[in-house]
C-alpha cells in the first residue's frame, strides 16, 4: 500500500479485549475494564500481515484486560507464530490452561508474565478481587505445569508495590 510507511514498528503491545476476570483496585485500565470491547480475528490478521511485512519482529500480548479472555486467544498465538515473530504474553494466569495449550508453539525468546502481586493467598485475594474461582497456588501450579511442558519459555512474575499513604486513582 503506497499511503503506508516502509517501515513499521519493531515490538507492539497488542490489546486483544477489555474483558477481565478481576477487579484490580490498582488496575491502571479500570475505567475501559469490561466494556466489551475486544479485536476481531480479521483485524488481527490484516494489521499484523501489513506490520510483519514491514519489519515487526515481536508482539506482546497484554492490554486493558486479560488476553487469554479473547475468544481467539490460541488462533492469534498460532497466527503470531506462523509469522515468526517473537511473543510475550502478559496474564493474571487465572486461564493458563488457554496459554498451555499453545505452549509448544513457543520457542527461546517467548516469554510469559504473570502479574501476581503477592506472595500469599490473603494479599492476592485482596490485590486482585477475582471474580472467578483462582487462588495463587493454583496459578503458581499451573506456571511450573507450563513451564515443565515446555522449559524454552521465559517465565517471570511482576508485582505492584503499595505502601501506607499511597492513594490510588
Amino acid at each position: 500500500d503506497a499511503q503506508l510507511p516502509a517501515m513499521g514498528p519493531v515490538s507492539i503491545n497488542l490489546d486483544l479485549t477489555s474483558a477481565c476476570n478481576f477487579a484490580c483496585p490498582h488496575c491502571v485500565d479500570s475505567t475501559i475494564i469490561n466494556t466489551s470491547r475486544y479485536l476481531e480475528y480479521e483485524t488481527i490478521c490484516e494489521s499484523i500481515e501489513t506490520m510483519s511485512d514491514r519489519g515487526l519482529l515481536s508482539v506482546i500480548l497484554i492490554g486493558g484486560g486479560e488476553p487469554t479472555l479473547h475468544k481467539d486467544f490460541e488462533k492469534i498465538v498460532r497466527l503470531l507464530k506462523e509469522k515468526r515473530l517473537q511473543v510475550g504474553i502478559v496474564t493474571n494466569g487465572s486461564r493458563l490452561s488457554k496459554v498451555a495449550r499453545v505452549a509448544d508453539l513457543l520457542e527461546e525468546g517467548d516469554w510469559v508474565r504473570l502479574s501476581l502481586d503477592a506472595g500469599r493467598e490473603d494479599t492476592f485475594a485482596q490485590s486482585h478481587r477475582p471474580r472467578v474461582h483462582v487462588h495463587l497456588a493454583g496459578i503458581l501450579n499451573d506456571a511450573a505445569g507450563l513451564k515443565q511442558a515446555n522449559p524454552r519459555i521465559s517465565l517471570g512474575y511482576s508485582f505492584v508495590i503499595v505502601w501506607e499513604g499511597i492513594r490510588i486513582g
